[in-house]
């Protein structure tokens, strides 16, 4: 009974689905569908193949694989040349591009910053994008210049962070310093000769008085030099040639030098010699560093004064030399006449030297010149006095004396 139910349901299809298509004819007519499907589809020129080349003979079952992998002829290093330039081309202009982008923005907000300010000279500078291979050339050569001025600035930074550039500024330092304090007599007895003021030979000349007149003047010793602006007082109670004592006194003016044979005193017959700094350490106490800074200005004619005990004595110069420190028998002068010597250092701001100015008594009368108390036929073996000890001198005392 089901045998039979199963062979009618084989034979008959249901009603419902209204398709009477046999079983055999549908299976041959999808078959020749897809074939014609696919012969369509190998009878175009495929990717790989140039148009117009012929299609393979080969129809077996591999002749599809070997169509769609043919060899084709064509030139790849034409072609990777031309994709390499393009990509090359294409993120250059886009790097510049942004850099430029960006160096303006920076431009923009200097300019901002700076608006109150006058603009630099050098200015700022421009990039050139484009594809103009002189204006990229150009630009390659902005950007190198740029990275060196920045790659110089950079290390100049460094040096002056360095600690190798800290020890050699202090070296630096110490030796100005030291130099400042080993020659600053030099520079600061330019500055005086240089400013100091002073009169003319013909105003010194108008207050000469008659010399057989006695003018009464005050008890203070002085030493009055009109044309170089100098009016000192003169220390007389120095008896010895020992350097301190005549260094302390040169602090406050000038020092009677007693040299035997030439340590007679204003009016009397000989030579009075008469001491002063024409330069000195400016850091030395004292206020007559430079009291002879223009003593080199005086020429024979010159006048001068000196007031001692109340008599103002006046003096002509009749001579000016410069001899060495240890000449001091220059300062011997026994011509029967009443002399004062002015003595310095010189050239200024050193002691190589000594400058003599000579004078000779016009008033009073020079023949009532009195004889001095003592003297002596020769001078000792001195040296006349000069600058107070450099800084130099003053190391080497301290570790050798």
């Amino acid at each position: 009974m089901n045998n039979e139910h199963r062979q009618v349901s084989d034979a008959a299809p249901p009603a419902h689905r209204h398709i009477d298509v046999p079983a055999h004819q549908t299976q041959a007519h999808a078959a020749d569908v897809v074939r014609t499907q696919l012969d369509t589809i190998y009878d175009r020129t495929p990717p790989n193949r140039l148009a117009g080349e012929t299609k393979p003979q080969n129809t077996s079952v591999g002749a599809p694989y070997d169509q769609t992998y043919a060899a084709v002829p064509y030139d790849w290093q034409h072609y990777h040349n031309a994709w390499q330039s393009y990509y090359q081309q294409y993120y250059q202009r886009y790097y510049l591009q942004q850099l430029t982008t960006h160096r303006q923005q920076q431009l923009a907000d200097k300019a901002r910053a700076a608006a109150t300010q006058p603009a630099q000279a050098h200015g700022e500078q421009q990039f050139i994008v484009g594809t103009d291979p002189a204006a990229t050339q150009q630009s390659k050569m902005t950007l190198m210049r740029g990275a060196l001025l920045s790659q110089i600035s950079d290390r100049a930074n460094k040096v002056r962070r360095s600690h190798h550039f800290v020890p050699i500024v202090s070296a630096l330092a110490v030796g100005l310093i030291f130099l400042f304090l080993q020659y600053n007599r030099v520079v600061f007895a330019e500055v005086q000769a240089y400013v100091t003021p002073g009169t003319s030979a013909a105003e010194a000349d108008s207050i000469l008085v008659d010399p057989t007149t006695d003018v009464n003047v005050g008890s203070a010793p002085k030493l009055i030099i009109p044309k170089i602006n100098v009016d000192a007082n003169v220390d007389y109670s120095i008896n010895t040639l020992q350097d301190g004592p005549i260094q302390a006194g040169l602090r406050d003016g000038v020092v009677h030098y007693a040299l035997p044979g030439a340590d007679s005193l204003p009016g009397q017959v000989g030579n009075t010699v008469l001491l002063g700094h024409s330069s000195n350490d400016i850091f030395d106490p004292g206020n007559s560093k430079f009291v002879f800074v223009l003593l080199d200005h005086m020429e024979v004619g010159d006048v001068f004064y000196v007031h001692y005990q109340g008599t103002r004595y006046i003096y002509k110069v009749t001579d000016k030399k410069v001899i060495k420190p240890t000449e001091v028998s220059t300062l011997q002068i026994n011509n029967g006449k009443p002399l004062v010597t002015l003595v310095t250092c010189t050239p200024l701001g050193t002691d190589l030297r000594r400058l003599l100015v000579i004078g000779e008594q016009i008033s009073p009368d020079p023949g009532s010149a009195r004889q001095p108390a003592t003297s002596a036929a020769s001078a000792p073996s001195v040296t006349l006095p000069g600058s107070s000890p450099t800084l130099l001198d003053r190391i080497y005392s301290f570790f050798f004396h």
